[in-house]
């Protein structure tokens, strides 16, 4: 190999290498951004005081209890010795479980806006299920309560 092919490889090389770095630049500074738009908090915080985190976009992490619906579940905080007493839970919508592949037990992060549970803007936002007596258990469950939309999901290991 002459000199000035090895000059081109090592040059191109580089220039890889520069627009690997620079591609990773900027996803980190997009999950950055989505990571400083919401305020990292648990399901029972939540559910003590709604009223303060109705409207902001949240970040919390919990472990699946129940899949409700094909978009909807029900996350509680992951399981602790002391806090076994305290099994607050929080209705997650809009999360597409099966694309996702989302099982009861999965310890997930969730990333949505905190709203109040309301009938009619569930109806009209969400189309949860067609199961009727769910749609009732639902509403006795969470009328009034803090759900969260979900924007995004992840599963943790």
């Amino acid at each position: 190999m002459s000199l000035l092919s090895r000059k081109n490889s090592s040059v191109g090389y580089r220039v890889g290498q520069v627009f690997l770095l620079t591609l990773l630049c900027c996803f980190t500074a997009i999950e950055t951004a989505k990571a400083e738009d919401s305020v990292e908090t648990t399901v029972d915080t939540i559910t003590d005081v709604t009223d303060e985190f109705v409207g902001e976009t949240v970040t919390i992490t919990g472990e699946i209890d129940r899949i409700v619906s094909p978009n909807s579940l029900q996350l509680q905080e992951d399981e602790e010795f002391l806090d076994i007493l305290n099994m607050d839970n929080i209705l997650i919508v809009g999360i597409d479980v099966e694309a996702n592949n989302l099982a009861q037990g999965q310890r997930i992060q969730v990333t949505g806006e905190v709203r109040e549970f309301v009938r009619s803007e569930w109806d009209e936002d969400y189309y949860l299920t067609s199961d009727l007596e769910l749609v009732e258990v639902l509403e006795v469950e969470y009328e009034k309560e803090p759900i969260v939309y979900a924007d995004s999901v992840q599963i943790l290991r």
